[in-house]
């Protein structure tokens, strides 16, 4: 049974087309501590790529050449969720990308025995993520400057094969940032599939072909722009190895920077605005010029 399930699901149709259109849009405002944001929860349907689910966050006030936009693909905690732990929304356009329901329950899942399914909600990310940044370019808010992407963790995944085929779709994006991720699906799942140690060899070589269409592997030495990487030195999740990979295929220009650390988590509060500041402050630097 397994054996069948694996072979579908590496067989199963990868991409599809990118063509979404907006199915819902849910606005509100809340005051924070430093001013009152204006926020957007918008559903594309993208047809056989599912539906496209994301929070935009906006200032009060827009000045007329429009804002800074960045796109967030976060660990598991993702959309509005997400946007908490970002104390200062500033004088930005924030868009934050919520993952389906699998895929948000995927700690809570056996891979293995949901593979087709885990595997369809993964490939669905990167051209659910094409139509968002369409959907983002049209809008009057945002100003004249490229989208920057920013992967964290688990979202970290999705960076280079969304930047790959934005490329191929004649989109310019702008500087981005992979935090705490790495290459080499085989790689990452040996750190993190839950099974005996002498299983993790043959599983993690099945996951390698189920998952190699979005391996970061294919996709970073074909990406153009400037690129922020960071990892954790002490990361068990993302071992140097996996992290390493990633950093050395990543074209130039690019920041390479390990810091003492362990995985990133919502709990760790302290890393966390510590990574948000050095991502923001080094992209801040990027777009000036």
């Amino acid at each position: 049974m397994f054996s069948f399930l694996f072979i579908f699901a590496v067989f199963m149709p990868l991409f599809g087309e990118n063509r979404c259109s907006v199915l819902d849009i849910k606005r509100y405002k809340v005051p924070d501590s430093l001013e009152v944001r204006y926020y957007e929860d918008v559903i594309l349907d993208c047809g056989k790529n599912g539906e496209a689910l994301f929070t935009v966050s906006l200032p009060e006030n827009i000045p007329p050449e429009g804002l800074p936009c960045f796109l967030i693909v976060g660990g598991l905690k993702t959309g509005r969720e997400s946007l908490q732990f970002i104390p200062d929304h500033g004088k930005y356009a924030l868009i934050a990308y919520e993952y389906s329901d699998m895929l948000k329950k995927l700690h809570e899942v056996n891979v293995l025995w949901h593979l087709y399914t885990v595997r369809k909600a993964m490939l669905e990310v990167p051209p659910e993520l094409i139509g968002i940044l369409k959907y983002l370019y049209d809008q009057s808010w945002i100003n004249d400057q490229p989208i920057s992407l920013m992967g964290y963790s688990f979202g970290a995944t999705f960076m280079p094969v969304t930047y790959v085929k934005a490329q191929e779709e004649g989109m310019h994006l702008g500087p981005g940032v992979l935090c705490y991720g790495g290459a080499g699906i085989y790689c990452l799942f040996k750190a993190n599939v839950p099974v005996p140690k002498f299983l993790k060899d043959p599983v993690s070589s099945m996951a390698a072909a189920a998952f190699k269409p979005i391996d970061p592997i294919l996709y970073a030495p074909r990406m153009k722009g400037d690129f922020l990487i960071l990892n954790g030195i002490y990361d068990s999740q993302i071992p140097m190895e996996c992290a390493q990979r990633l950093q050395n295929l990543v074209p130039e220009p690019k920041t390479v920077i390990n810091l003492k650390t362990e995985h990133m988590h919502p709990s760790n509060t302290e890393l966390n605005l510590r990574l948000i500041d050095i991502s923001r402050k080094w992209l801040d630097e990027k777009r000036k010029k």
